[in-house]
């Protein structure tokens, strides 16, 4: 009998023991999906912030989400096509002056 009890101890502390490890490991996993999903909002590439473990750089490097590389080379590509722009209103605008200050003398 008191074999059956030792044994059943045993077993009981077990099962305590894995239920408290799979639970932390599936709050570990929502809450790392949870940040992956804001990060995905506000346009950074998942993992960016939300990567707990140490970074490998040499095993990330090649493993970019297309979608989020063209994204942020759309962006950028905008960036750059409307700083140009600005930059050929403000030559006409210098041009326009220069010539109202020659007309002028």
């Amino acid at each position: 009998m008191s074999d059956l009890l030792i044994i059943l101890i045993t077993f009981v502390f077990f099962f305590c023991l894995f239920g408290m490890y799979y639970s932390y490991k599936m709050k570990k996993m929502k809450t790392m999906a949870a940040l992956r999903k804001m990060e995905m909002e506000k346009g950074y590439e998942p993992g960016t912030y939300s990567y707990i473990e140490k970074k490998d750089k040499k095993k990330r490097k090649g493993k970019e989400d297309h979608s989020f590389s063209q994204q942020n080379e759309r962006i950028k590509r905008e960036a750059i096509i409307k700083g140009i722009e600005d930059l050929e209103r403000r030559i006409d605008n210098i041009d326009t002056i220069l010539k109202e200050k020659e007309e002028r003398k």
